[in-house]
Formats: structure tokens, sequence, C-alpha cells
């Protein structure tokens, strides 16, 4: 499935990571344009043991992207969305 992730963060990179893993092709959004490169070039950005292992498979099996900002068209062709950010995620009352 095609999932997209926004934050990259500790949350964003782990379940990024871990749905790799699991098979799923991920879409890696964050506002740092940093955090996104090291996703998509299978380094952790933050530090837990195992994660670079992890994203360094999925980018080898072709699985992940990562972008600085929220493109519509990934949205639009993702099976389902995840937040990891409430920075990316504005709460409305």
């Amino acid at each position: 499935m095609k999932i997209v992730v926004f934050g990259l963060g500790y949350v964003g990179a782990t379940v990024t990571a871990c749905l790799l893993r699991d098979g799923h092709t991920v879409i890696g959004i964050d506002v740092s344009t940093d955090k996104a490169a090291m996703i998509e070039s299978g380094v952790s950005p933050v530090s837990e043991p195992g994660l670079d292992e992890l994203l360094a498979a999925g980018r080898d099996a072709g699985g992940v992207r990562g972008f600085r900002a929220a493109a519509k068209c990934a949205i639009q062709s993702a099976g389902r969305l995840i937040y990891g950010s409430r920075r990316l995620f504005r709460y409305r009352t």
C-alpha cells in the first residue's frame, strides 16, 4: 500500500521504517529539507537503534521518497495518511 507520513521526526521516521519493513511504499513529508533528504537516502534523522538499517533496506527496495512540502499528488494517490507531527496539521476549533 502507498502511505504518506507527515512529519519525519521521532514518530514519523520510526513509523516510516516499520512500514517499509512490512513492504509498504512510503512518501515522507516534512518541513525540513534535511530530514526529507535523509529519509530518502536511507539515513535516520533521529537517533534510534536499528532505524538506519530499516530505512536503508527500504531505500534499496525503492519503497521510500522524501519531500519538503505536502505534495497534492502524493496525498491523492495514497491509500493512507499518517500525521507524525502537529506542526504540519492545523487543528480547527
